[in-house]
């Protein structure tokens, strides 16, 4: 179909720019890349909003990468925004803590001076998009990631980075 093909030939030679990012299945290390970026850069506060951040099976491994870099950023006070309905498909609050305390790698981050404040913080519904916004300051920035964290490597999304009024 024509339509198709043409759509199919936009989003191959789609182009990168500094406020939105095309990724495609298996580009999750482009991906990681602009969220880590923006991770490190955080002084004041980070807050990472996903609905599906604790969801079983493959995503814990993600979850585990991305819990490791933010215990890991210099930002005061880090926050996670999650969801979890059923039990049996996602991480409370008390089982996301409970599997951090035991993850060797995110304890030693934690036990220094400067990594103590990490807040868990599950919603009672769901936010349907993903966010991961800074303060340094007075200056807020972002990014809004069209992915769940746990699902980087296998969608076609878009990553828009937030400007401070958009933040």
């Amino acid at each position: 179909d024509e339509i198709n093909g043409t759509l199919v030939h936009k989003i191959n030679n789609a182009k990168a720019s500094d406020k939105f990012i095309f990724i495609r299945p298996g580009e999750r290390n482009v991906a990681m890349k602009r969220i880590a970026d923006i991770i490190f850069r955080a002084k004041d506060e980070l807050w990472l909003i996903d609905s599906y951040f604790t969801d079983k099976g493959s995503g814990l491994h993600q979850m585990t990468d991305w819990l490791r870099l933010i215990v890991n950023s210099a930002a005061a006070s880090k926050n996670i925004v999650f969801y979890c309905n059923n039990e049996s498909k996602a991480l409370n609050a008390t089982q996301l803590d409970n599997y951090m305390k035991a993850d060797p790698v995110i304890q030693d981050a934690m036990a220094a001076p400067q990594n103590s404040e990490l807040h868990l913080i599950q919603t009672k519904t769901a936010i349907h998009d993903r966010f991961l916004i800074i303060r340094n300051g007075d200056e807020y920035m972002g990014l809004a990631i069209g992915t769940s964290f746990n699902s980087l490597n296998s969608n076609h999304y878009c990553i828009h980075t937030l400007a401070h009024k958009e933040a």
